[in-house]
């Protein structure tokens, strides 16, 4: 009998809890709860090589009504953590998760909502010292998590003198816009880039902030390396993203709403 490990059995028990969730009663939940984990090496493999190029996630829906419900958890979210407000309306949800439905990208929703007027109205005022400080370390950290600590801290610190007058979402947008350039020029190499988001993921969560589900909370480097090698580029990039605004939203003491 095929033994297998702790993580491998969580990872199973997640897509378990999938399927018995998948009836019309429950909301359908986050891709994290569909690790695409397999114990075969050759279907990780065939992952490794294949180009995907929108936020379809490896599973087969039931129907058509829990995909739809899929992409409007997505794009709800999105509204939420990027303007730090519910959508204005439930048509609005829908017409974000119709763009997915039809093959759109999330970097696609994502700039079409960042380099909006609505946004834009938002960027006034100046950011928590606090915000400043983890945008100057994390833009640095993006960037290369090698560095000594003295390089470090000096580059981080004249990203501060820069940046201490900038609005909260002037630098929401910016980090957002730093986590895409990083995504594209690592994504090549599908096992390093993992690695790299495993690391970022686990420097993130250490700063104690919920980021929407327990699996996201995970301190579990293997975890969140092999959702990365097994899940599409989109997926990962919001994972990345919606990490980014949710700590900026908390460091700012603005809850959901403006409250």
């Amino acid at each position: 009998m095929m033994r297998i490990n702790k993580r491998q059995r969580d990872l199973l028990l997640f897509v378990f809890l999938f399927l018995v969730c998948a009836c019309d009663k429950l909301p359908i939940k986050s891709p994290l709860l569909l690790p695409g984990f397999s114990n075969s090496s050759s279907t990780v493999n065939k992952n490794l090589n294949q180009s995907v190029t929108s936020a379809e996630p490896l599973m087969q829906f039931k129907t058509d009504t829990d995909r739809q419900r899929f992409y409007s958890w997505i794009a709800r979210e999105m509204v939420q953590q990027v303007f730090l407000q519910e959508p204005k309306s439930n048509g609005e949800v829908a017409s974000w998760a119709n763009v997915l439905l039809q093959g759109g990208s999330i970097e696609g929703i994502y700039h079409g909502l960042v380099l909006s007027n609505d946004y834009s109205n938002l960027e006034r005022g100046t950011a928590s010292v606090k915000a400043v400080r983890f945008f100057a370390s994390e833009t640095v950290a993006l960037k290369d998590l090698s560095l000594d600590q003295k390089e470090f801290e000096s580059r981080s610190s004249r990203l501060v003198q820069e940046n201490i007058n900038a609005s909260l979402f002037s630098l929401k947008r910016q980090m957002g816009e730093q986590v895409l350039q990083e995504i594209n020029v690592r994504k090549k190499d599908k096992v390093a880039f993992a690695d790299w988001y495993a690391k970022i993921v686990l420097r993130w969560n250490d700063q104690g902030i919920s980021f929407g589900l327990a699996e996201r909370n995970k301190a579990d480097f293997d975890f969140h390396k092999n959702w990365a090698l097994n899940h599409p580029m989109e997926l990962v990039e919001w994972e990345l993203l919606n990490r980014v605004h949710r700590i900026f939203n908390q460091l700012s003491g603005i809850s959901l709403g403006g409250k």
